[in-house]
């Protein structure tokens, strides 16, 4: 499961709080829609908490849910840090594996001659 869309969920501020709580734990999420479900200051500050320690999370909406200006605009900091700093990770991984095949590809004519007189040795 990837994506979970609360949107309307009659949860109130403790069954908001209570998820937000299950997405630092959430491996495949990547997205998370609680539109019009209540979010207490303290699950507001969860939340931030939360998307900070899961950078796997690409996106949260959270419109008219109670949160101010400010706490959604440290959201969308966060959300954006957190995909430059997946697509670091991925660019660095690429770059890598790159490397490996380069390494595993490229022989010398001295390396190709000692492995075949190792292989016709007899």
């Amino acid at each position: 499961m990837s994506e979970l869309n609360f949107t309307g969920c009659q949860m109130g501020v403790e069954g908001s709080f209570r998820v937000i709580q299950l997405l630092s734990f959430h491996e495949t999420l990547r997205k998370v829609t609680l539109n019009c479900v209540p979010i207490s200051p303290e699950g507001g500050e969860k939340l931030v908490q939360v998307l900070m320690e899961n950078i796997r999370i690409e996106d949260v909406q959270v419109r008219q849910c109670g949160l101010p200006d400010e706490l959604l605009l440290k959201i969308r900091k966060i959300l954006r840090k957190n995909a430059k700093t997946r697509d670091q990770s991925r660019s660095e991984k690429m770059h890598q594996d790159q490397r490996t095949d380069k390494c595993h590809s490229e022989r010398s004519l001295g390396s190709m001659f000692v492995l075949e007189r190792q292989v016709f040795a007899e």
